[in-house]
């Protein structure tokens, strides 16, 4: 609900259209690579014309940064990575035609990179590991190059036993580069680009000798190589060896197209919305796609974990969130239809805060993963930012806070980040409690000024970790008073009180004191006004 003071928007799955966001949406391109670095969204794109945004966290603000790019002409950009290494981070920006840009941070500088040996083949894939990017691609020849954080790339493509296969993935551990692509193609590669050795012959019997490999994972502990017709092997040797096929439920012949993981499970997702869930190593797959809600036989195109739950996309602008074993899922298209409509979803990206989804035709969403929480805005009816803040939220769930716990928040505008002002975890289901947050240092971050004209706006929020709860308000108070002012009392001081300002004699305190606050949801009046002196 809303009025001209404040506002309370409720959010439980997944939503949000943010096209408008975006500079240049209208153009229709394709969305072809979502990088996050920590501070900044970076989306890639284009048809027939290559499309570059930089965007905050949240992506309210996005930057066309087409312009920024060099020599990229019209070709689009493919992918899109990030690294870090002794504090300096760069971004990797590949497409077709070879094309490639390494940029600062912040994107304010990039610089254009010749990649060595690519011909005018398309840069379609990369990763960042062990202190450098490497970026493949090519089609009836294999590309590949090593380009640090600084300085030129290097043609690594002589260091692979075969160079006549497209290269369609690329991933680094601590210890090797697992290169994959067209007619069974995989090669390991040692730290360091010394010669590659061919590990295909490691993979299971299963595998035909024009299979595709489209998706390799590293665990931490063992690799995954999926793609072919069902086919998955497990290799528990870092250097890919101790390879055995994985027996997937209800596959038949088709195939895997994506792969994810959190602690417990390795989640396979393939055509015809096949999905398996598996143990971490790979045994006892059992079929759960009939868990999925309104999939129905699109493809599996991208299994994202969040930290508290599994986000699903595909094809036909279908996409769910599942709790971690898979066994419930929610259909959460309805929430995207009206941007996405039935265009294939791509990539789904997570930020720790944020799902950014796209898809097909330049559409791209932003969406808060499927936790309760109250948005809860309020304006400043005392007209300025300088006022301290104190806002309270009184409700309940069910589900106890000892399970999923309470997070109070308040914006921060300098930082574009949420501050976390109070939490609860010993809250009972079904109980209701009460949040209670202050802001009395820095009070101009913390407004903003943005629904327009010169009213100053403050933005909090209230959730619950993301689960399969029923989060409810029963009020919602904000107060504001002046900020208290800050008297120096001087030695030399006398008479009737402390000096101000170090001057001589002392005055007597005057009383002051805010307005009330904004009125609550149950119609409550506002906090009273703080004494001054």
């Amino acid at each position: 609900g809303n009025n001209t003071d404040w506002r309370i928007e409720k959010y439980n799955r997944i939503t949000g259209n943010i096209c408008n966001g975006i500079s240049n949406c209208a153009e229709k391109g394709k969305v072809d690579a979502i990088g996050w670095n920590g501070t900044h969204w970076l989306i890639g794109g284009g048809n027939n014309t290559s499309r570059l945004n930089r965007c905050s966290f949240d992506v309210v603000a996005c930057e066309d940064l087409f312009e920024g790019v060099k020599e990229f002409g019209t070709n689009n950009i493919k992918t899109v990575q990030s690294g870090t290494s002794s504090g300096t981070t760069r971004w990797l920006i590949g497409g077709a035609s070879a094309k490639a840009n390494r940029c600062i941070e912040d994107i304010a500088s990039c610089s254009f990179v010749t990649l060595s040996n690519f011909g005018t083949d398309q840069a379609s894939s990369s990763h960042f590991a062990n202190g450098e990017f490497a970026i493949g691609g090519g089609t009836t020849t294999s590309r590949l190059n090593s380009c640090g954080l600084t300085g030129g790339c290097t043609d690594r493509s002589s260091n692979l036993t075969v160079t006549t296969n497209a290269i369609n993935a690329v991933h680094g551990s601590g210890s090797y580069w697992v290169v994959g692509g067209t007619n069974k193609f995989l090669n390991r590669c040692p730290i360091g680009w010394g010669a590659c050795t061919s590990v295909a012959g490691n993979l299971s019997a299963g595998w035909l000798a024009t299979d595709v490999i489209d998706a390799v994972l590293w665990t931490g502990s063992r690799w995954f190589i999926g793609g072919g017709a069902a086919d998955l092997d497990t290799c528990t040797g870092a250097d890919v060896t101790g390879c055995s096929g994985v027996t997937l439920s209800g596959f038949s012949s088709n195939k895997v197209k994506s792969l994810g993981r959190n602690s417990s499970y390795l989640i396979v997702g393939g055509a015809t919305a096949i999905l398996n869930r598996c143990a971490l190593d790979g045994t006892g797959c059992s079929d759960v796609s009939a868990n999925l809600s309104g999939f129905s036989s699109n493809n599996i195109n991208s299994i994202v974990w969040t930290g508290t739950q599994w986000i699903i996309g595909g094809n036909g602008g279908k996409i769910n969130n599942c709790n971690g074993d898979v066994t419930d899922c929610r259909d959460a298209s309805s929430g995207i239809s009206g941007s996405v409509g039935t265009d294939n979803i791509n990539s789904v990206g997570w930020s720790g805060k944020y799902l950014l989804i796209g898809a097909d035709n330049a559409k791209l969403v932003r969406a808060y993963e499927r936790f309760p929480v109250y948005h809860l805005v309020a304006k400043n009816p005392n007209g300025n930012n300088s006022d301290n803040i104190t806002a309270e939220w009184n409700g309940k769930s069910s589900v106890p806070a000892a399970s999923k716990s309470f997070t109070f928040q308040a914006y921060n505008w300098s930082t574009n980040k949420w501050t976390t002002q109070a939490t609860n975890t010993t809250l009972a289901a079904d109980t209701e409690g009460t949040l209670t947050g202050s802001i009395t240092a820095d009070n101009a971050n913390y407004y903003s000024q943005s629904y327009g004209g010169s009213n100053y706006w403050t933005h909090w929020r209230v959730y619950q970790d993301a689960g399969f709860e029923t989060l409810g308000a029963d009020y919602i108070n904000f107060a504001f008073a002046a900020a208290a002012v800050v008297v120096d009392v001087s030695s030399s001081g006398g008479g009737g009180g402390p000096s101000v300002g170090g001057q001589s004699g002392g005055g007597t305190g005057q009383s002051g004191g805010g307005s009330g606050g904004v009125p609550s949801s149950d119609g409550s009046g506002g906090g009273t006004g703080q004494e001054g002196g």
